[in-house]
């Protein structure tokens, strides 16, 4: 009998083919892994985003490859990659750093776009019958208010941050190889299906 409250079934649904529609889910679950590994049950929001950006800088500035159409990490990056600094940054890391530290509102703006879907729409698979028939403009308050009483939640969001369940961070570390290959595969056959005409490398990608 299983000493967990959490249904770990769960973990294996998020990044569903039939609910993604965006490459952040991917690399939002990447980040929040990789958090989890350092002992992080607190995670900023702007980390996030920032995080999200520097895993996906050299694949879409250097690979020349398509997160997709509507893609909304695409779309801020087209708009960082001609802006002073970024138009000449080939290394994500620096990307994230300047990001972080960074004090221009424009971009804190973006950063809070990609944050104003990102966390909720992650944990969609979990309340799924409840989102069923809503517009897409109240999705993200239907989940927060889902979310604010649910112990059984990959993590709880909170203005500015995600607090990580203490059950799932025990998961996650027990089970890293297996989830990272998971979120790999999945987030390779993304691009797979947005590049029809390239080959992706089955790679560390989101875990170098």
């Amino acid at each position: 009998m299983s000493n967990t409250s959490i249904d770990t079934s769960m973990f294996y649904k998020l990044l569903d083919k039939q609910s993604v529609t965006n490459s952040y889910k991917h690399l939002l679950l990447a980040t929040i892994v990789k958090s989890v590994m350092k002992g992080d049950l607190t995670v900023d929001l702007k980390h996030c985003a920032a995080a999200m950006i520097q895993m996906t800088w050299k694949l879409i500035t250097k690979q020349n490859l398509s997160l997709g159409k509507h893609d909304s990490i695409a779309a801020i990056i087209k708009e960082l990659r001609y802006l002073p600094f970024f138009e000449t940054c080939t290394d994500g890391k620096a990307v994230y750093d300047f990001l972080m530290t960074s004090k221009n509102n424009y971009l804190d703006d973006l950063i809070k776009r990609l944050n104003n879907f990102a966390p909720y729409r992650l944990l969609s698979p979990f309340y799924e019958p409840h989102l069923k028939g809503l517009a897409d403009e109240v999705k993200n308050k239907k989940i927060l208010e889902l979310n604010s009483g649910d112990p059984n939640a990959l993590y709880h969001i909170h203005p500015g941050k995600l607090e990580l369940n203490k059950e799932w961070s025990s998961f996650i570390i027990k089970n890293y190889s297996t989830i990272c290959e998971y979120i790999s595969d999945k987030f390779v056959l993304y691009l797979s299906r947005k590049n029809p005409n390239t080959t992706i490398k089955q790679s560390a990608l989101l875990f170098e």
